[in-house]
């Protein structure tokens, strides 16, 4: 779903600016010119046949789910859609990944990311003990498998030196001899997720005008792994989601449940938001980052 709503970005990006741009002129304040964009980009992803090709691209994609870096069809789908509306792309970026590019290239940027890949159905191990093979045995080894999180990314740091500490400590207590394998041989774990505080606000002010105050709610913090982090420590970057709660479609459930059900309705808001963030950052580039 979340990368359909970048195409959108895209789509809608291409065809609505100049028209926005013709009307803002009209308006003398900023907000009335975000008013005016919000407004004809949610209308304009409403719009019955802009409306139909999101949903038919989002049901295509989840006909045939893959996993990561195995998205061989999903990525031949992304890339049929961009060449038919004119957008260039490299490709492959990290074995199956879409980059692609609108505009010329100068300064000011903005960059979106999305997932496209689909999550395995399996029993999701939190960690485990093994210990041998008798209940009426000490066994000479015992192995125990975990993980480990933090909000922060000095948190991550302090927290596995504290680990490797206190266990190989305990063990010396009695007299046995404890090895920690962090497994650093194989990708480093994502760092936490922290939030560019002016991109933020940016996404905040945007989503305000666009559904209202009420409607544009803070996260709480979770210690879910998320490797947009890699993104957020080389540039400012922002996370944030459109969420769904229709309790008539049964689309109340949390995102990784099995039993979640998508309220299609909620695309052109998806598309729409990402738009008016995009052309109002481009065109006012009046955001502070570091």
């Amino acid at each position: 779903m979340t990368f359909i709503l970048t195409l959108c970005l895209l789509l809608s990006a291409t065809l609505f600016h100049q028209s926005w741009a013709l009307e803002e002129v009209a308006y003398g304040s900023e907000a009335s010119e975000l008013e005016v964009l919000t407004r004809e980009l949610l209308e304009s992803a409403r719009e019955p046949e802009f409306f139909e090709w999101m949903r038919g691209l989002r049901r295509r994609i989840h006909e045939y789910p893959e996993l990561g870096f195995e998205e061989h069809k999903t990525s031949e789908l992304i890339r049929a859609e961009l060449d038919l509306l004119g957008i260039e792309y490299k490709w492959p970026v990290a074995k199956t990944g879409v980059v692609a590019f609108i505009g010329f290239g100068s300064k000011p940027v903005f960059g979106l990311r999305a997932d496209m890949d689909a999550l395995p159905l399996q029993v999701v191990t939190v960690g485990h003990i093994h210990g041998g093979q008798a209940g009426n045995v000490i066994p000479e080894t015992v192995k125990l498998c975990g993980t480990f999180r933090s909000f922060s990314s000095e948190g991550l740091s302090y927290l596995q030196q504290r680990i490797k500490e206190v266990i190989e400590q305990q063990a010396a207590a009695h007299r046995c001899t404890a090895v920690v394998d962090f497994m650093e041989e194989k990708p480093m774990p994502n760092p936490a997720m922290v939030n560019d505080e002016a991109i933020y606000e940016h996404v905040k002010k945007v989503g305000e005008v666009l559904v209202g105050k009420p409607n544009v709610q803070l996260m709480p913090m979770t210690m879910g792994g998320e490797d947009f982090s890699f993104f957020a420590e080389k540039i400012p970057a922002a996370l944030f989601v459109v969420g769904i709660r229709n309790k008539t479609l049964k689309a109340d459930k949390h995102l990784h449940s099995p039993n979640f059900f998508i309220d299609e309705e909620a695309l052109p808001i998806g598309a729409a938001l990402n738009a008016a963030v995009t052309i109002s950052y481009l065109d006012g580039n009046d955001v502070k980052t570091w």
